[in-house]
């Protein structure tokens, strides 16, 4: 079995059976650790009296919080930067070197993930207000009227190099932000009427 933190519960179930007079052996068995797990904890029960755990202070952090807040600030200057020129930057920026794995764990903690690019909508805003006034303008026209005497036409594109994917770091809630948002790729327009 492996070596494991037992629970608050579990640490209060050994010592009931234990103090029922069961052996280490049927209390790990029944717990589902090992023998020398219940001993251990047993040790520790009797040196400090208590169930608790020790607090544990762990590896500082090689960051502060206001590096966290520069490393942010980096990337929302440039999403489409790779992990390596964010790593080379922020290295320039701060006297202690960092690894890119810690700043990938930092930029995780805040949310941000590399994920791929959303393409953009290609109508350019004047055209978007033209369209949207030309609807409703429209909105009166009867179904069986005027709609009959109308040329309906449509546009697509094709995507020319659809092997190129881009990447940009951004958070769940800023998938349709404009500069989480870009051209994939060459593209070829192609129209149709009917």
């Amino acid at each position: 079995m492996c070596r494991r933190v037992l629970t608050y519960e579990e640490k209060n179930v050994v010592l009931k059976l234990i103090n029922e007079d069961f052996t280490h052996a049927d209390v790990g068995k029944y717990v589902g650790v090992s023998r020398s797990c219940i001993t251990r904890f047993l040790k520790r029960y009797r040196r400090r009296e208590t169930v608790e755990n020790l607090p544990r202070s762990g590896r500082p952090p090689t960051t502060s919080l206001r590096d966290d807040r520069h490393i942010l600030c980096i990337v929302k200057s440039n999403r489409r930067r790779s992990l390596r020129e964010i790593t080379s930057i922020v290295n320039n920026d701060l006297s202690l070197p960092v690894s890119s794995r810690t700043i990938l764990r930092r930029l995780r903690a805040c949310g941000c993930r590399r994920r791929k690019i959303r393409k953009t909508l290609t109508i350019a805003k004047v055209n978007r207000l033209r369209r949207l006034s030309w609807c409703k303008a429209r909105l009166s026209w009867h179904a069986l009227g005027k709609w009959k005497s109308v040329i309906f036409s449509d546009e697509t594109q094709v995507v020319l190099d659809h092997s190129r994917n881009l990447y940009v770091w951004r958070k769940p809630n800023e998938i349709w932000r404009p500069e989480c948002l870009g051209e994939v790729g060459g593209r070829s327009r192609v129209s149709a009427t009917f």
